[in-house]
């Protein structure tokens, strides 16, 4: 599964788009959106714009990342690694 996070566009050319992740420059493929701008916010996956975001939509998921790394941080978890045979979802081995 690939999670990810809103990214804002910061330039396209052709079929490639330049986009800020957190504080990282990284390249998509304008393959499934070639609409997109600069300036658009984006749900990216695989390399690959998903999703177009309203920009307030994308700032609301941004403030609650934030809350939850830093309720995480607080707590000094970190996630942890699935055990061999356990079932997905499983909290046996916490």
């Amino acid at each position: 599964m690939c999670l990810t996070a809103p990214a804002r566009v910061i330039s396209t050319d052709g079929d490639d788009a330049t986009v800020e992740l957190d504080g990282r420059v990284r390249h998509a493929s304008l393959a499934v959106l070639p609409e997109t701008k600069p300036g658009d916010w984006v749900i990216v996956g695989a390399g690959t714009i998903l999703r177009r975001l309203d920009p307030v939509d994308a700032e609301d998921v941004r403030t609650r990342i934030a809350a939850a790394r830093a309720a995480t941080a607080l707590r000094g978890l970190r996630p942890r690694r699935p055990v061999p045979g356990e079932p997905p979802g499983s909290l046996a081995a916490s």
